[in-house]
């Protein structure tokens, strides 16, 4: 089975414009995780049974973006999905908000894939989520799988707190032997 891999190179909450009128209540952010330590940031993983843990392999740390890209560092997220389900996640707390509001929330997200178009069953199933909720996202233990405390969907499903923005193939084509990083982006 394949060690799945994603490179984040930036990530932002786009637009959060409450349904109000008062543009006081506007909030936006944007990460430029080349730029971000992982300091301010969490990481984990959920959809999987404990005693998989010690072979899932998860990686998460900043490194150097691959060549053809040029320079700078992201975020990595690596794992062998055993499961056929594993969930990895990067996380981070957002404030600024005013209390009792409601949000609009808007996201793209900028990341490095070695995955190509024209390869099928790997990147096409690999799907990149993004979400917000009231409470930090963390794993806990539900019957016999690790599962979130917030609700993200189940593969293609959508959850209350976490749209689609699509799958981590790169838009390059074919199917080579030695693929070939490239940036790409998705949004919501």
């Amino acid at each position: 089975m394949r060690t799945l891999a994603l490179l984040l190179a930036a990530a932002g909450l786009a637009a959060a414009c409450s349904d109000s009128t008062d543009s006081s209540s506007s909030v936006t952010v944007d990460y430029d995780l080349t730029l971000e330590t992982l300091a301010n940031w969490s990481s984990g993983s959920a959809d999987y049974e404990p005693d998989q843990e010690a072979d899932l392999d998860i990686v998460a740390e900043k490194r150097a973006l691959p060549p053809p890209i040029d320079g700078g560092s992201a975020f990595y997220h690596a794992g062998t999905n055993l499961s056929d389900d594993l969930w990895m996640y990067f996380a981070r707390r957002v404030s600024g908000f005013i209390p009792n509001q409601v949000y609009q929330v808007g996201f793209e997200v900028r990341f490095a894939t070695d995955f190509h178009s024209g390869c099928i069953g790997t990147g096409d199933l690999v799907l990149i989520k993004a979400g917000a909720a009231e409470v930090e996202p963390a794993r806990e233990l539900r019957g016999d799988r690790w599962r979130m405390n917030v609700d993200k969907g189940i593969q293609m499903d959508l959850g209350t707190d976490a749209v689609l923005l699509g799958n981590i193939q790169n838009g390059l084509p074919g199917c080579p032997a030695e693929p070939e990083f490239a940036e790409t982006s998705s949004g919501a």
